[in-house]
């Protein structure tokens, strides 16, 4: 860690955060809207012509792509949801599971970022790839 990783944010750096979460958040909502136009566009293509086999391989693995992005980008917006009630309860940058700072370069990189580097190696490590939980006072520090 860098000596800037230890002082606190202020509110100018907390300010620009939350601009960054909203940005990313908009971006998100408009993926989202845009895999569920798809989808539908996919399923009208459909409507009344019995498909062969190629079509309706090609629709079901375009169905699956489209539903895994879906699925990271709402896991997604629940990190920045978090993000947003740390921001509002005054822990934002400082890692859920050990209370210390996150590291600025990981914040700049990923705002929604709620565990410091070590301690997010050791919740992948026995967590893989669950859905994060909501971060809530002392207990998750």
């Amino acid at each position: 860690m860098t000596p800037l990783d230890d002082t606190p944010l202020t509110a100018a750096e907390l300010q620009a955060f939350e601009v960054k979460l909203d940005d990313r958040q908009t971006a998100l909502h408009d993926e989202v809207r845009t895999v569920q136009e798809a989808n539908e566009a996919d399923r009208d293509g459909f409507a009344g012509i019995p498909p062969d086999m190629v079509d309706l391989a090609e629709h079901r693995r375009g169905e699956d792509m489209r539903h895994a992005e879906r699925e990271r980008d709402e896991l997604e917006l629940v990190e920045i949801a978090q993000a947003r009630q740390r921001l509002a309860d005054g822990r934002f940058g400082d890692c859920v599971d050990c209370g210390e700072a996150i590291g600025r370069a990981r914040l700049d990189a990923q705002p929604w970022a709620a565990r410091c580097i070590p301690c997010q190696e050791r919740h992948e490590r026995t967590h893989g790839s669950a859905v994060p939980t909501v971060a809530t006072g002392a207990d998750n520090r």
